[in-house]
């Protein structure tokens, strides 16, 4: 996920990023590996993360990313209780970027996984929301 940032302030082709990479066991690549997929973003200042609501066609995995643009600093995320922690990044200067990447932990019956809210201890300046269901059975 790469959010756009100005590095130095002079140099608009400068851009820092987050990344995040996570494998998963048992996901069938003959299927759609990201069976269902969701994304937002936020472009106003607020500690407060919201995911948008995924509608999981059968039971799998979840998947929840959030990135963030900020010049805030201290410890980046606090994860909803719902969410496995699995990777959190953090940059650091101005126009840092951080990243905090969850899972259900285990498979979500099919229907609509609810909105997961995420916090950051400063505002950023935005914040991208991404959510996504495994195909397959992933452990």
């Amino acid at each position: 996920m790469v959010l756009p940032t100005r590095a130095d302030g002079a140099d608009p082709n400068l851009v820092r990023s987050s990344l995040s990479l996570s494998a998963y066991a048992g996901v069938d690549p003959a299927s759609d590996p990201a069976a269902d997929v969701v994304s937002g973003s936020d472009d106003v200042s607020s500690t407060v993360h919201r995911t948008p609501e995924l509608a999981v066609d059968s039971p799998s995995w979840v998947l929840t990313y959030w990135g963030t643009r900020s010049t805030g600093t201290g410890s980046p995320w606090v994860a909803p209780a719902e969410v496995r922690n699995r990777s959190e990044t953090a940059g650091d200067g101005g126009g840092r970027t951080a990243a905090l990447l969850g899972d259900s932990g285990a498979p979500v019956p099919a229907g609509a996984y609810l909105s997961r809210v995420a916090r950051t201890p400063s505002a950023p300046v935005r914040a991208t929301m991404v959510v996504l269901s495994l195909g397959g059975s992933a452990p």
